[in-house]
C-alpha cells in the first residue's frame, strides 16, 4: 500500500510539473506502434486525457497545415538514421486555438543497436513567442526614436549654419545700398538668393528623410554619381566658400558609381566639408577625393586648415567628450556634426577616422561597404 501511495504521489508530482512546464511527453513503440501519452499531451491538443486512443496519426493530425511535411520530413529522418530531432512548429487544439511548440524526440535503441522506441517532449512556448514579439516591437519603436531624434539633430545642425552666413552677407547688403553701392550689392543680393534657395532645398530634403525615415530604421541604398553629390554639397555652401576665398579641387571622375543612401551621404559630405572650411584660413585649399580600398569606398576630406591636436583626436569621435572649437573667423558648433557623421558611416558598415598634423591641416576619411563601380567610359 506503502509503494502505492508513492506511485501515486510521484505520478501526480510529474503531471503537476509539466502543467506548470506546459509540457506533454510521449512514448512510442516503434514495433508494436503503441503510443503512450502524458496527461497533458492531451490537454495540449486541446483534448481530454483519455478521450481519444492516441496515436501518431493523431498527433500529425493536430500539427499546423503550413508545418506538416517538415514535421513528416524530420520525423522520418531521425527515425532511419537513428538521430535526436528538435524543432519548432506549431499545433492546432481541437478548439481550433493555434499554440507554438519545440517538438523533440530521442531514438531508444535494444543492444543491437536496433531501433524499438522512441521518446518526446512537446512544450508550449506560446507565451514566450509573445514576450518575444513585444520585445522586438519595442526595439523597432525604441529605433524609430534613434532615427528621429538623429533626423531633427541633423535639421537643427545642418540649417542653422548657413543663416548665420546669409545674416552676415544681408548686413554687407544693407551698408552697399546705404552708401550706394548697388554693384556689391546685387552681387551679395545674388549670394543670399542663392544661399536661401539651397538651404531651403536641403531642408525640404531633410523634412522628406524625416517623414520616410521615421517610419523605418533601415536605410535606402541607390545608385548614387558621388561627384555630382559633392557638387551640389558645395553649391549649399557657396556662401561660406566665398567668404574665406577657399579653393575647391573636387577629384572624383564624373563617372564613378558607388552605392548608399544618398540623404545620408549628402549629410556625411556636408559635415565634413563644413568643418574643413571652418577650420581653413583665407585662401586655403580643400580637396576631396574617393578610391577603391580593400573592397571598400574610401572618401577623404583634406583641407590646409589649422589642424587638430593629438589629444584631442583621440577621443574626437567619444559622445562623451563632444568635441566643438571655433573656427578661424570665430564660427561657433555644437560639436553634434562628427557624432552625427559616426552614426550614419556606422549604418553603412563604415569606418571615419582623421590624421591631423597642427598648422598643416586635416584629412577626415571615412568608408562604405560597397565598393565604386567604375563606368569610365572605354
Amino acid at each position: 500500500m506503502e509503494l502505492e501511495n508513492k506511485i501515486e504521489i510521484t505520478t501526480q508530482f510529474l503531471d503537476d510539473s509539466q502543467i506548470i512546464s506546459k509540457t506533454g511527453s510521449w512514448n512510442w513503440n516503434v514495433v508494436t506502434n503503441e503510443v503512450i501519452w502524458s496527461k497533458n499531451m492531451f490537454r495540449l491538443l486541446g483534448l481530454a486525457p483519455d478521450e481519444v486512443a492516441p496515436s501518431y496519426e493523431l498527433a500529425l493530425h493536430h500539427v499546423c497545415d503550413s508545418d506538416k511535411k517538415r514535421y513528416e520530413e524530420t520525423l522520418s529522418q531521425a527515425l532511419e538514421n537513428k538521430t535526436d530531432y528538435y524543432f519548432e512548429n506549431k499545433i492546432v487544439q481541437k478548439d481550433k486555438t493555434v499554440i507554438s511548440v519545440v517538438s523533440s524526440g530521442k531514438c531508444i535503441l535494444d543492444e543491437n543497436q536496433n531501433l524499438i522506441r522512441m521518446i518526446g517532449i512537446v512544450q508550449d512556448i506560446s507565451i514566450q513567442k509573445e514576450i518575444d514579439k513585444i520585445k522586438e516591437e519595442r526595439q523597432r519603436a525604441e529605433d524609430r526614436d534613434k532615427v528621429k531624434s538623429l533626423i531633427i539633430k541633423m535639421i537643427a545642425h545642418d540649417i542653422k549654419n548657413p543663416f548665420h552666413h546669409i545674416n552676415g552677407f544681408s548686413e554687407l547688403l544693407i551698408d552697399n545700398i546705404q552708401n550706394k553701392d548697388f554693384e556689391d550689392a546685387i552681387t551679395y543680393g545674388k549670394i543670399i538668393h542663392k544661399a536661401t534657395n539651397q538651404t531651403l532645398k536641403t531642408l525640404d530634403s531633410l523634412l522628406q528623410w524625416a517623414f520616410t525615415g521615421s517610419n523605418s530604421s533601415t536605410f535606402n541604398r541607390v545608385t548614387i554619381a558621388p561627384k555630382n553629390l559633392v557638387d551640389e554639397v558645395l553649391e549649399f555652401l557657396t556662401v561660406h566658400l566665398i567668404k574665406k576665398n577657399l579653393l575647391i579641387k573636387n577629384l572624383i571622375t564624373p563617372n564613378t558609381r558607388i552605392e548608399a543612401d544618398k540623404h545620408m551621404l549628402t549629410s556625411i559630405l556636408r559635415n565634413l566639408i563644413s568643418n574643413a572650411i571652418k577650420y581653413c584660413e583665407r585662401d586655403g585649399e580643400i580637396t576631396i577625393a574617393l578610391q577603391s580600398k580593400n573592397n571598400q569606398t574610401q572618401i577623404s576630406i583634406s583641407d590646409t586648415g589649422v589642424g587638430i591636436a593629438p589629444e584631442v583626436l583621440k577621443n574626437i569621435f567619444d559622445p562623451s567628450k563632444i568635441f566643438s572649437k571655433e573656427g578661424t573667423e570665430q564660427e561657433k558648433g555644437s560639436g553634434l556634426g562628427l557624432q552625427i557623421c559616426k552614426a550614419l558611416v556606422d549604418r553603412h558598415d563604415g569606418e571615419i577616422w582623421f590624421e591631423s598634423e597642427i598648422g598643416i591641416g586635416t584629412t577626415c576619411y571615412f568608408t562604405l561597404s560597397k565598393n565604386e563601380i567604375d563606368q569610365r567610359k572605354e
